[in-house]
């Protein structure tokens, strides 16, 4: 039988002081391409680190992806894509949302303080209207809201 090596304790310590995570925020329409070039991210080498993380969301939410550093000069970095979202902005089968309808939807009056108001699975959404009709109203928005 052989000898098992067993991983040193130093070299088991939590990921976010070894990786050192980072988020960028990239404007909507960016594409993987893009971030991948090896000046996109020219203006950040300072804070960048080989075997740090970094996760991209675009604005639209049309790119969402984990990087790691391999390797960093003064001008550029090469990184490898750990995993890219698929169908990130698309709806499927899957990610799509329930739809929220009219009778998830309870108005009541809930006394002097709240008036009358409109709930959502039993949790309060809005209050203090004046009028039945006013919640009702202010629950149909919010459902066609919620619904996209």
């Amino acid at each position: 039988m052989t000898d098992i090596v067993k991983l040193s304790d130093t070299r088991f310590t939590p990921s976010d002081y070894v990786i050192h995570r980072y988020a960028a925020s990239v404007p909507s329409g960016t594409t993987l391409e893009d971030i991948l070039h090896p000046e996109y991210f020219g203006n950040c080498l300072a804070h960048m680190r080989p075997g740090m993380e970094i996760s991209v969301l675009s604005e639209d939410f049309e790119l969402d992806a984990r990087l790691r550093v391999l390797t960093t000069s003064k001008t550029t970095a090469k990184l490898r894509v750990l995993d890219v979202y698929a169908g990130a902005g698309v709806e499927t089968d899957e990610t799509k949302m329930p739809e929220v309808t009219m009778a998830g939807i309870e108005v009541n009056y809930g006394g002097p303080n709240h008036k009358w108001r409109f709930l959502h699975n039993r949790t309060v959404v809005e209050h203090g209207f004046v009028t039945q009709g006013e919640a009702q109203e202010a629950a149909e928005k919010y459902v066609a809201q919620a619904n996209g």
